[in-house]
């Protein structure tokens, strides 16, 4: 069966002007923006979990173009990934083979659309740790970006790294109006909340917010994290608006700084 990869936008042909000799260069690139990641990271994965051994083979670019239903230009752009991070080389008359296995430690995640979200929390699924409705104080309002006073359910709770010790802490703050997904949250620990929210209440999201500050790793998730207090961590607020701006749910999460890398890709638009 081939994996479902959501990310279906068309990149639109863009020119470059070429050094001295002024050469116009158009891309139409008409893979989507990030359909290469997806795959590389299933790939990644299945290395990690030694469904492709090292030493041995993976299938053919030609089988996997079938299987992932993506062209030649974005399974090679996938293979240069892993090619580029030491997992994989091609030996001509052999084939693609598996050098060795990534690294377990913790989370790395490529994120640049909604999709990228998606793909990252089935990719993850978390554990609930508890479910509380909260009053939120000026200082927590002023992190979420929401009045003082007001009412939000708070889903506490964490993601595993590729060894079972939880890599990350994520509070998922949801307004009250949408409360009734408790048990969808517990049933569904694969799915973004705010996807829930989306497929319950038909609020849809349009935009996410995404801000990343360097902070000392608070008393009550170190204790979860088996971490120091106060080492260096990351914190990632993740505001999530619908059409009219309004915000129907924040996350807040936190990485233990040794344990954690967030790349973005930045693309020209025209």
């Amino acid at each position: 069966m081939a994996v479902c990869l959501s990310a279906d936008l068309a990149l639109q042909a863009e020119a470059f002007h070429c050094g001295y000799n002024a050469v116009l260069l158009c891309m139409a690139l008409v893979m989507s923006e990030f359909r290469y990641k997806i795959v590389a990271d299933e790939l990644s994965s299945r290395i990690a979990r030694g469904i492709y051994p090292e030493g041995g083979l993976i299938p053919a670019e030609t089988e996997l173009m079938e299987e992932f239903d993506v062209s030649r230009h974005t399974m090679r752009s996938a293979l240069a990934v892993l090619e580029s991070q030491g997992l994989i080389s091609r030996k001509r008359g052999k084939g693609t083979v598996v050098e060795k296995r990534p690294s377990s430690a913790g989370f790395q995640q490529s994120l640049g659309s909604l999709e990228d979200l998606v793909y990252l929390a089935a990719a993850s699924p978390r554990t609930v740790r508890s479910i509380k409705e909260v009053v939120v104080d000026v200082e927590l309002a002023k992190l979420l970006a929401v009045a003082p006073g007001t009412r939000w359910v708070r889903f506490s709770s964490t993601r595993d790294a590729e060894d079972g010790t939880p890599a990350v802490w994520v509070d998922v703050y949801v307004n009250k109006r949408f409360e009734d997904i408790k048990s969808l949250v517990r049933k569904q620990p694969e799915r973004l909340i705010s996807e829930l929210v989306e497929e319950k209440y038909g609020c849809l999201i349009e935009s996410v917010e995404q801000i990343a500050s360097a902070v000392g790793l608070p008393a009550f998730v170190a204790d979860v994290l088996e971490a120091a207090e106060g080492v260096p961590a990351l914190r990632i607020v993740r505001r999530y608006r619908d059409h009219s701006g309004s915000i129907a749910s924040v996350s807040v999460s936190y990485h233990a700084g040794d344990r954690y890398q967030l790349s973005t890709m930045l693309v020209r638009r025209s």
